[in-house]
């Protein structure tokens, strides 16, 4: 009975935050990407040897959508691509989709060492810079789901064909999370490029 008690408590501290780690010499430095063909700028943190952009992509390609079909959607949470269609996106503003690798690293280092633990320095609203909104995401089929509750990202390593690994940053577990899915289906991408 004692001890079912204590990890229950222990348990509701991790989850109320109290057990999030330190975030001392996590800041990266800032920068500013290149505009896209609409001349959008795109703010950008390095972190180690790479510049992430700050925002989601908001550049209209094939096998593309707004959340829910509402363009107002795209202004504020960037666009949801397809997995070929990210990559296709990163390239055509000179950048890349970053590899599975580039994302554990990344959670890693802000989760320190945990990379569960990176959701709140991450997610919009967290001191990293990164500021992932949850702007849901789009099934194969064409529904959209989780606004507000979940963001999901791509990562541009494949998993098996037709599978690729994302990550998704989910509000209700205050975590980050890997995973894959079917590459037709509708995410949202952080673009990344080697530090000058």
């Amino acid at each position: 009975m004692k001890i079912s008690r204590w990890i229950g408590m222990l348990l509701g501290l991790a989850l109320s935050g109290f057990c999030q780690p330190s975030l001392s010499g996590h800041a990266g430095a800032a920068g500013t990407v290149g505009r896209d063909s609409e001349a959008r700028l795109y703010p950008a943190l390095q972190v180690g040897q790479l510049m992430w952009m700050t925002e989601n992509l908001d550049y209209a390609v094939p096998q593309s959508w707004c959340y829910g079909d509402d363009p107002a959607n795209c202004g504020r949470y960037g666009r949801l691509y397809s997995w070929a269609a990210a990559e296709a996106a990163c390239r055509a503003v000179g950048w890349r989709l970053p590899t599975d690798a580039e994302w554990q690293g990344l959670a890693r280092k802000y989760g320190d060492g945990n990379e569960h633990w990176a959701y709140g320095v991450l997610v919009a609203g967290g001191n990293s810079g990164f500021h992932a909104p949850l702007g849901g995401f789009r099934y194969t089929g064409g529904g959209y789901y989780g606004l507000g509750d979940v963001g999901y990202f791509w990562s541009n390593t494949e998993h098996y064909p037709g599978y690729a690994w994302y990550y998704i940053f989910d509000r209700r577990s205050r975590s980050l999370f890997r995973y894959y899915g079917k590459k037709s289906s509708g995410r949202y991408c952080r673009c990344v490029r080697v530090a000058p």
